[in-house]
């Protein structure tokens, strides 16, 4: 949620005074300013040519010659940079230009796919503007501050936006506007806001927490504990106390914040991205967790000595893990279904549904649903193949996933580019702390899970191209029913032996598009050929894995060096290999 603040400028309708803007010491002197503190990204652009299609009547201020001065913005047509300005336009007095960049804002602002650069460059000539026009100690300064503050927001630049969400509140509460203007006092909950969003951004949590605690109680003040804007409030907040890995506390905000978008939206809920956020978070800290949880046992399995209520509690939930992850998927899960009401999401709703879709097929995976995590992997790969292209490196990433899982090894690390997004899971961090520190901060019962099944029942899907051409037909997939009561170990092998088969002719053409984007001698070429060498090993084809393998530890040897774990591995599986192939030759020679 981001609110802009309306400035409500007054463009004088005679001609008489029109006078250059740029001709002004004022105006000189707001430019000098800027100059000496440029803004790390975006800024002021005056390069860019106007078509000759817009000038004239077509352009935002085309009326320049009568007495109106504003053009509605259904007439406006966008320019190469929106702060450029015919010869008329640069003529205008500074309220009257002022007015001409609030239209364009206005105008960028309707857009389906809104530039968020050029909005930035907007602000920052409309806060130049409005310190000229209106002196930097008002309202009208205020709200152009909070304006730029939101959009280096919108370009993920927080460290940009903290000063000048700081001085609006200066402004605001050394001036007390709050105490005398209504719409000053509306807007301070959201400066709060947006403080604490920048604070937990740049990893100040505990000063981000006061501010949106701040923010959530002048809010109420205002508008009720009901209003159904306190929503993103607390989801705000929980993420600030999830950062802390202050679990209750984000969950008693999530909890509030489902519980007002559940009012509002009814029985039959339309579309709601925040409600689809609220399920997001939910699914995170569970997943957070899962790393708390994780890392006692790991000081466990170090041999440091547990307290006696540690070790304790960790006999008798040996299925926390696995049963935190199951509430991971299923509040994905959620999430997705908000996101099904959506009727025709933009580009950058589809790569956020491609994430979550892939954290289900991650967490599938490691609970060992192999098969619809292999749907929900390759329904990720999907999107971003049709977003980003077949040789996007995630594209790849995702299709590898698949095929490793499909084959049966254990889930890989989840890749650093999908731990950066904001739905994708939470940022590895270390817990600070003993066993009992972490402990506490999880609101835990001492008592043993219940260990419920998932369902099971998907099948196989993925990408058309990419599955095409294969040997083997992936219906061959359908006769291995999950729920069976007894499989014998004949049916398993086949189901292994089948799905090695289909695995085969993926890997080879994952092959031809990795070589296209990281190069023959790249890391993931390598661990992509060592996988095909073991697909060669489980089909007994000796010849093409030590052929492969050779190959694979080239690059292994060039890349990681021999003295590497990585390479030692493979080195056994390479050796093993030709003992093999060196058996069957001696067996086909006395035949």
């Amino acid at each position: 949620m981001s609110t802009r603040y309306k400035r409500t400028t007054h463009v004088p309708s005679s001609t008489s005074s029109v006078t250059s803007l740029t001709s002004t010491p004022a105006y000189s002197h707001a430019l000098n300013e800027m100059n000496a503190n440029p803004p790390a990204f975006g800024g002021l652009t005056k390069t860019s040519t106007i078509p000759q299609s817009t000038t004239g009547k077509q352009m935002i201020n085309g009326a320049v010659e009568g007495d109106k001065r504003f053009i509605p913005p259904t007439q406006f047509t966008l320019l190469q940079s929106c702060v450029t300005f015919t010869a008329e336009e640069e003529m205008l007095e500074p309220v009257e230009k002022l007015g001409l960049i609030d239209s364009r804002i206005q105008f960028l602002q309707q857009m389906e796919e809104t530039d968020a650069v050029q909005l930035n460059e907007l602000h920052i000539y409309a806060m130049a503007l409005t310190r000229l026009v209106h002196g930097d100690t008002g309202l009208q300064f205020a709200g152009a501050l909070y304006n730029l503050a939101n959009s280096y927001m919108d370009l993920q630049m927080f460290s940009q936006a903290l000063p000048h969400l700081k001085q609006v509140l200066t402004l605001l509460e050394i001036g007390d506007f709050a105490g005398r203007d209504a719409e000053a006092r509306s807007l301070l909950p959201y400066v709060y806001l947006r403080t604490g969003v920048c604070l937990h951004h740049i990893n100040k949590h505990n000063k981000a927490t006061q501010l949106l605690v701040k923010a959530l109680r002048k809010n109420c003040i205002l508008k009720g504990e009901d209003n159904v804007e306190q929503c993103y409030f607390y989801i705000a907040l929980a993420k600030a106390y999830a950062a802390q890995h202050n679990i209750k506390k984000a969950e008693e905000a999530l909890g509030k914040a489902w519980q007002l978008k559940d009012h509002s939206l009814g029985r039959n809920p339309p579309f709601d991205e925040e409600m689809a956020q609220v399920y997001i978070e939910k699914a995170k800290l569970y997943q957070l967790k899962v790393d708390m949880v994780m890392e006692v046992n790991k000081a466990q399995k170090k041999g440091d000595e547990l307290p006696p209520s540690v070790q304790e509690w960790l006999n008798k939930n040996e299925n926390f893990i696995r049963k935190q992850r199951k509430h991971a998927i299923e509040s994905y899960k959620k999430a997705l279904e908000v996101y099904e009401r959506c009727v025709d999401p933009p580009p950058q709703m589809q790569m956020n549904i491609a994430n979550i879709t892939y954290q289900v097929g991650n967490l599938q995976w490691r609970i060992e649903k192999r098969e619809e995590a292999c749907k929900y992997l390759q329904d990720a790969a999907t999107t971003y193949s049709d977003l980003c292209g077949m040789d996007d490196n995630h594209t790849l990433h995702l299709l590898k996933d698949a095929i490793m899982c499909q084959l049966g090894y254990p889930a890989r690390s989840e890749p650093q580019a999908f731990l950066r997004s904001t739905l994708a899971g939470p940022t590895k961090k270390k817990h600070k702390g003993t066993p009992s520190d972490i402990l506490k901060r999880l609101p835990l019962e001492m008592e043993v899970d219940e260990d419920s099944e998932l369902s099971d029942d998907s099948q196989t899907g993925g990408i058309e191209a990419f599955l095409s051409g294969s040997d083997h037909d992936d219906s061959t997939l359908d006769i291995y029913d999950t729920h069976a009561s007894s499989r014998s170990v004949t049916f398993k092998a086949d189901k292994a032996q089948n799905d090695v088969q289909v695995a085969v002719p993926r890997l080879k053409k994952l092959l031809v598009l990795e070589n296209g984007s990281f190069g023959e001698d790249s890391p993931q070429v390598g661990q992509t050929l060592a996988l095909l060498g073991d697909c060669f090993v489980k089909l007994s084809e000796w010849n093409k894995a030590v052929a492969t393998y050779s190959r694979a530890l080239n690059i292994y040897q060039t890349y990681h060096g021999q003295a590497h774990s990585k390479y030692k591995a493979l080195k056994k599986k390479h050796t093993a290999a030709a003992v093999e192939f060196k058996k069957y030759q001696q067996m086909l020679h006395k035949l």
